[in-house]
Order: structure tokens, then sequence, then C-alpha cells
């Protein structure tokens, strides 16, 4: 066990303990502490600024912290998990999990979050303004919100549902909803005004809605 103190400004500690633990103090700026454990674990802090902390673990945990405007947090765990932090403004946050987890979130203005789980979910948030969510599950999953004004949703289901919501002021429903089950169910809403209504349904029903003044409904049923 070596010892070294270098007063105030300077704190220089080591330790070579059971595994070969090195352990460096260099004051207030600039922290640099690395500890090599059971599995060559390195920890580093560089001060408030610029904290960088990394973690080679059980399988290679890296952790990095770069302070409170750019916070870098990796971590490399059971199946390379990869944690991006970058602060207030931009949050980056990337989960490499059991299936190959994205998730990256930028902060307040634009929140991007991927997940690829089971079966490549992709999930992207944009924010207050524009939230693109996106999921891929089980059959092909796909969601995107575009925030307040427009709302954009797709989903991509068990046989392609596409489902798309724009918004507040242009109250706009385009639900496209395509069903392949019995003979391809197609559903289109376009809001308040204008409300478009496809069913094709077991013997293609054509049923259309053009709001209050005009309603034009089309069924092609039995004959």
């Amino acid at each position: 066990m070596a010892l070294c103190l270098n007063g105030i400004k300077e704190l220089a500690l080591c330790l070579n303990g059971i595994k070969g633990l090195a352990l460096c103090l260099d004051g207030i700026k600039e922290m640099a502490l690395c500890l090599n454990g059971i599995k060559e674990m390195a920890l580093c802090l560089n001060g408030i600024k610029e904290m960088a902390l990394c973690l080679n673990g059980i399988k290679g945990l890296a952790l990095c912290l770069n302070g409170i405007k750019e916070m870098a947090l990796c971590l490399n765990g059971i199946k390379k998990m990869a944690l991006c932090l970058d602060g207030i403004k931009e949050m980056a946050l990337c989960l490499n999990g059991v299936k190959g987890l994205a998730l990256c979130l930028d902060g307040i203005k634009g929140l991007a979050l991927c997940l690829n789980g089971i079966k490549g979910l992709a999930l992207c948030l944009d924010g207050i303004k524009g939230l693109a969510l996106c999921l891929n599950g089980i059959k092909g999953l796909a969601l995107c919100l575009d925030g307040i004004k427009g709302l954009a949703l797709c989903l991509n289901g068990i046989k392609e549902m596409a489902l798309c919501l724009n918004g507040i002021k242009e109250m706009a429903l385009c639900l496209a909803l395509c069903l392949n089950g019995i003979k391809e169910l197609a559903l289109c809403l376009n809001g308040v005004k204008e409300m478009a209504l496809c069913l094709n349904g077991i013997k293609e029903m054509a049923l259309c809605l053009n709001g209050i003044k005009e309603m034009a409904l089309c069924l092609n049923g039995v004959n």
C-alpha cells in the first residue's frame, strides 16, 4: 500500500490492494479517480465542468459524466447497454439491452426516444412541439405523434393498421385503419368539416360522409 499526499492542491493517493486498486485525487478542478477492481473498474472524475466517470465492470461498463452542460453516460452491461446523457438541452440516452434497445432523449425541445426491443421497437419523441413516436412491435407497429398542432399516429399492427391523427386547430382525423382481415377494411376520418369513411367489408361496402352540408352515403352491399 502506497499512500502519497502532495498537499491541498494535488492529492495523489495510490492504493495497491487486492487487485491493484489505483486511486488518484487531483484536487477541486480535476479529480481523477481510477479503480482497478474485480474486472478492471476505471472511474475518472474531472471536477465540476467535466466529470468523466468510466466503469468497466461485469461486461465492460463504461459510464461517462461531462458535467451540467454535457453529460455523457455510457453503460456497457449485460448486452452492451449504452446510455448517454447530454445534460439539460440535449439529453441523449441510448440503451442497447436484451435485444438491442436504443433509447435517445434530446431534452426539453427535442426528445428522441428509440427502442429496438423484442422485434425492432422504434420509439421517437421530439418533445413539446413535435412528438414522433414510432413503435415497430410484434408485426411492425409504427406509431408517430407530432405533438399539439399535428398528431400523426401510425399503427402497423396485426395486419398493417395505419392510424393518423392531425391536431387541435385543424381537426383532420385521418384514421387510415387498414385491416387485411375479412376483405380489406379501410377507414378514413378527416375531421369536423369533411368526414370520409370508407369501409371495404364483406362485399366492398364504401361509406363516405362529407360533413354537415354535403352528406354522401354510398353503400355497395349484398347486391
